[in-house]
Formats: C-alpha cells, sequence, structure tokens
C-alpha cells in the first residue's frame, strides 16, 4: 500500500499512556474515512507485456511479505539451499498425507530443523499448559497428601494436597478420596492413563464449544496442582525446563497469578505468587546462563464476574506498577462465543487511565470464525490500545482493522495448533495466518497452551506456520524473521532487547555453523538417509 501525506496518523491521537474517549472517536473517524490505495495495473495488448507485468506484480508483493527484508550470509545461503529447501520441498509434496500435528516429529525433518534453531521468544503462552502431561501425572501426581474428587458430571477430575481429608466441594460429586490409595485400588497403569486422559484431549472435527468445554475441564485439573505450595516450584521449573529444550530463549507467560494454596488450607496472597514466578525465573537463568527470562501478564477469564475483573485489573494495576519489569500488563481471555465482549468491561478498563496510570493490555480477541458481535473483539481491542491481540483470527474479515494493525505496528499472537485443536480450523494452509504473512503485518508465532494437545515448546508452531503460511521457495530467511520477531515484539525494554539479541545471534551463530561439522550437507539431497540426529 502506497502511504501518502495525507494519511492520518491514529498514534498521534491515542497516546498508549492515557486512553480517552477523543482517542476512539478519532479512531473511529479514521475508519469512516480510510479508503486503500491500489497501485494502477496497465492494460497489456501482447504476451511479452503479460509476462513482464505479472512478474514485476510477484516481485511487488512479495516484497511486502515477512522475511524479505532479511540478507542470508554465504553459509545460510548454503544451509538454506542444500539442506532446508530439499527438506521443504519433499514434505509439501507429500503435505496432505500429514494428517494431524501428532505425526509431525515423526515424519518432518523440517521439524527437526526447526527445533534445534534457537526461537527468540513465546509470547503468548498460558501457564496452566506448559508442561508435558505425562510428567504432571508422574510426578505431580506422586506426591504425598493428595486428594482427588470427580466432577459432578463425571468428566474430569478436581485435585487438592492438604494435611487431612478436604472438606466436600461444591465442584465434586462425591468425597475427597486419597490419590495413593486409589492408585493401589485399580492399578498404577489404568489409574495414571485415567488421569492422562482427563487432561488431555484430541484434535477431531467437532463444534469448537464441545472442544473447548474439553479444553477448560483439562486445564481446570493442572490448575490445582500447580497453585499449591507443594506443587507451583517443581511444575514452573519443568515448564521452563521445556522451554528451553526446545530452544525457546523467552516467555512471556499469561496467568491468572491465583493465590497458592497451602496444605493447611489457607492460601498466600496474589503479590505472593508473582514473586513465586519470579524466584523460579531468576534461578532458571542462573543455573542456564543463555535463556533470557520471562515476564507475566495477569489474566481474566472472560467468564467472571465484573466484580471480580475488576478485582483483576485492580491487582494487575499494583503489581505492575510495583514490579514493571515482571508483571508486565493485562488481559481477557477465555472462549468468546459464550464469554463476554470487551464492550461489556469499558468501564472497569479505563479505571488505570483514570487514575492517570498505564496499564499495558494485550487482549485476547477474534479467536472465532464468527462474523458479527464476537468478532467485534478486535476493534475494542485497536481502540483500547493493546499493545498485541492474541490470535486475531477473525482479523481478515476487516480490512479496515487489519490497515490499523499494520500502521499502528500492533502485533498479531498467532498460534497455528491451538487454532486447528479448538476446530477454528481444519486444514492449515487456510488459515488466517498465510494473509498476515503475505501482507507482512507484524506478527508473532506463539504456542498458546501445547500441554492438553500433547505438544511442547514452540517447535510444532513454526513448523506448521513455516509449511502453511509460506510460498514454497520461502526458506531460513522467514525462520529468522520469525525467531527475531520473538525478542523483537517482546516487552523487553531497549537495553534488554539489545543482550536478548546479542544471546539469541550467539545461539543463531552456533546453530549453523554446526552444520559444517555434520554430514547433513552430503546426505541432504536424499533424503531417506538423512537421520533426525544429523539435525
Amino acid at each position: 500500500m502506497e502511504k501518502t501525506s495525507s494519511t492520518f496518523n491514529i498514534k498521534r491521537h491515542c497516546n498508549g499512556t492515557k486512553i480517552s474517549r477523543w482517542c476512539i472517536f478519532v479512531s473511529l473517524c479514521f475508519l469512516a474515512n480510510f479508503f486503500s490505495r491500489v497501485k494502477s495495473m496497465p492494460l497489456c495488448g501482447d504476451k511479452s507485456c503479460i509476462i513482464k507485468t505479472s512478474r514485476n506484480l510477484l516481485d511487488e508483493e512479495n516484497s511486502i511479505s515477512i522475511g524479505q527484508g532479511v540478507k542470508l550470509d554465504d553459509l545460510e545461503l548454503h544451509i538454506d539451499s542444500t539442506i532446508l529447501a530439499p527438506m521443504k520441498a519433499s514434505e509439501l509434496r507429500n503435505y496432505d498425507e500429514l494428517l494431524s500435528y501428532e505425526d509431525v516429529p515423526d515424519n518432518s525433518y523440517v521439524y527437526h530443523f526447526i527445533r534445534k534453531m534457537p526461537k527468540g521468544g513465546d509470547l503468548h503462552i498460558h501457564e496452566l499448559s506448559m508442561v508435558n502431561i505425562a510428567w504432571v501425572v508422574s510426578e505431580l501426581t506422586y506426591l504425598p497428601d493428595l486428594y482427588y474428587c470427580d466432577t459432578r458430571d463425571g468428566k474430569f477430575v478436581r485435585y487438592r494436597y492438604s494435611d487431612q481429608i478436604p472438606s466436600k466441594e461444591h465442584f465434586c460429586n462425591d468425597s475427597w478420596i486419597s490419590v495413593t490409595e486409589r492408585r493401589k485400588e485399580m492399578g498404577v497403569t489404568d489409574f495414571d492413563k485415567m488421569l492422562y486422559d482427563k487432561m488431555t484431549l484430541e484434535y477431531k472435527r467437532q463444534g469448537a464449544k464441545m472442544a473447548w468445554e474439553k479444553f477448560i475441564g483439562a486445564i481446570a485439573c493442572v490448575l490445582d496442582l500447580i497453585y499449591s505450595e507443594v506443587g507451583f516450584r517443581p511444575y514452573f521449573k519443568q515448564a521452563l525446563t521445556e522451554v528451553y529444550e526446545d530452544n525457546v530463549l523467552y516467555v512471556e507467560v499469561r496467568a491468572e497469578m491465583l493465590p497458592i494454596l497451602r496444605k493447611n488450607g489457607k492460601s498466600y496472597p496474589r503479590e505472593e505468587t508473582l514473586r513465586w514466578f519470579m524466584k523460579a525465573t531468576k534461578e532458571f537463568k542462573e543455573a542456564n546462563p543463555g535463556f533470557i527470562g520471562a515476564k507475566f501478564i495477569l489474566i481474566s477469564v472472560r467468564s467472571k464476574a465484573k466484580e471480580a475483573v475488576e478485582s483483576d485489573i485492580k491487582t494487575a494495576m499494583a503489581l505492575h506498577q510495583k514490579y514493571p519489569s515482571h508483571l508486565i500488563g493485562y488481559d481477557i481471555a477465555g472462549y468468546e462465543n459464550n464469554g463476554r465482549p470487551l464492550n461489556e468491561f469499558l468501564d472497569i478498563l479505563f479505571i488505570p487511565s483514570q487514575n492517570g496510570l498505564s496499564l499495558p493490555f494485550f487482549f485476547h480477541a477474534g479467536e472465532t470464525k464468527r462474523f458479527g458481535d464476537t468478532d467485534e473483539n478486535i476493534l475494542f481491542a485497536i481502540l483500547l490500545n493493546t499493545t498485541r491481540i492474541g490470535h486475531g483470527f477473525a482479523l481478515i474479515k476487516h480490512p479496515l482493522l487489519m490497515d490499523m494493525v499494520k500502521q499502528r505496528n500492533i502485533v498479531i499472537e498467532v498460534n497455528p495448533i491451538s487454532n486447528q485443536v479448538l476446530n477454528l480450523v481444519s486444514d492449515m494452509r487456510n488459515h488466517p495466518g498465510v494473509v498476515f504473512f503475505s501482507n507482512g503485518l507484524p506478527v508473532v508465532i506463539c504456542s498458546d497452551d501445547p500441554a492438553p494437545w500433547k505438544t511442547s515448546g514452540l517447535s510444532y508452531d513454526y513448523h506448521a506456520a513455516f509449511m502453511a503460511f509460506t510460498r514454497e521457495k520461502d526458506g531460513l530467511e522467514v525462520l529468522k524473521e520469525m525467531s527475531r520477531n520473538g525478542i523483537k515484539y517482546s516487552t523487553m525494554s531497549e537495553d534488554e532487547k539489545k543482550n536478548a539479541f546479542n544471546t539469541w545471534e550467539q545461539k543463531w551463530d552456533e546453530f549453523i555453523t554446526s552444520f559444517q561439522e555434520s554430514e547433513t550437507f552430503a546426505s541432504a539431497k536424499n533424503l531417506q538417509r538423512l537421520d533426525h540426529e544429523d539435525l
């Protein structure tokens, strides 16, 4: 799109530190008057003109897509052409046979290339879904003094670490049962499989509502285990371990920041929860100097009562004021089709600015296939000056909003596997991310909730995006920009980003030079002989 001197600068009128009704007014004026400007295309009268014009148009179109501003050095170009390009081409020929993302590790050399590659950051991942569920079952459910109950519908379980048998809760179908005793009665294999199945879900074509019901029940099980003084520390240490083992260098974690429950039934204040997150991150960084760090976004679930959401945002304000480099902002998340839209919370969301405080927003918006009131969450997220948009799946239905996102550099956190499992898209090649990539929108690939769908880290989502969102000839330059975007679009300060990029560049150079020391160059042309370990 050509920029002209008449372009309306929304950012000048809607400064991030204070949101006003004037901001919303001028933004709506912009929407009413903004028209796309398309360059005129010549009419051709002969074959040579058509060929020349088509090439020029494709070159111009390609120049705005992701990765096109990245320059590769000679070694990177060699790796791209002799290793990555043949692997991608081979996999694309058989793409339809990869029916499930769960089949990817056993069938994709590209995946193993990406897993080995350093990835700048995962900027959208939830605290309840960071750890492989097999680890959760084998470690957290084997800790002493753990009780469980079946929920009233019998579909899920809830947990409680306690010094004594807990009192019956309204969500329990019956009394609490000792996990240790029930495991003995049922047998280890059957009991552990039952727990695992209740905390995971399979990808299958079904209504989004059914998928969400299963998903919410699965993460509720994990919530009880980690927001406890017994499970919290080992869980979050394992969470950061799995992130780093996938060569992800930094995370921004969305967390409800709930009070941590003690075994005597009492709980710590929410500020203490943040401090526990901070301490665990500090300890992990000290043990793993290559890990850049973690920051946190406090979230409310949109199904909560307004009073609870107001309490959450006031907690976020207080924690952001006291720990601005750790608690970096606020979000409202959850199933949009049934939950309250953002415009129902406007009075609450203006509380920070009305008190002269800055609280960055990172709203989930447009995580829906609907085209009506629900997807208008994207509009209100933009007008509320959100820093990034979580998912933005429905953004392509709103061309003016898509232009605003690009002009104002509002980053879209794209979560491919999550969108597939929760039945927004079946074939990833039809994902809106294709449009975001080709139009050069500010995009960062994220994992959202990997654990319930039996994945770990960020490589699955990078693989999905690289194979489905990019052109056949796109290669290492796109992966490099995807990786750098995890730092570029983070909330780190300029000094923090400078140090982070230094760490990333060192890791990237090690990744690239590692190919010189392997036999991968010689074997890349014969993919049948290529072992995953070579990558």
